[in-house]
């Protein structure tokens, strides 16, 4: 992780970066990852926030996808459990993957096929 010693203020913004480059963290599409995993908003959205917190606590504004992910591993494993936590690496890894998923969605008239699409 990267620290910087830094005066807060000069850094308002805390940065994700990947292969691709870097964005700007957001604590709505870090709760929207956790909650994928079978967590409610609410309690994703408070992990998300403490996770936020960490960051400003420890003067953190910079760091990559994979300690970001390792970060909210931890956050979940102790507010949650081990359970969820590895829920979501595994919900993660899957945007790795090289082939493309492929989901069948069969079933007769009128059961919901299209609206489940």
């Amino acid at each position: 992780m990267d620290l910087r010693n830094e005066d807060e203020a000069s850094h308002s913004v805390i940065v994700i970066s990947d292969k691709k480059g870097g964005l700007p963290f957001s604590k709505g599409i870090l709760a929207s990852s956790i909650s994928v995993i079978g967590l409610d908003i609410i309690t994703a959205h408070k992990i998300a926030l403490e996770i936020q917190d960490y960051f400003l606590k420890n003067k953190i504004y910079s760091l990559s996808l994979g300690e970001l992910r390792s970060l909210a591993f931890r956050f979940i494993k102790d507010k949650v459990s081990l359970e969820y936590a590895e829920r979501y690496l595994l919900w993660q890894s899957v945007g790795k993957l090289e082939k493309p998923i492929i989901i069948l969605i069969g079933g007769s008239t009128g059961v919901g096929k299209s609206t489940i699409a």
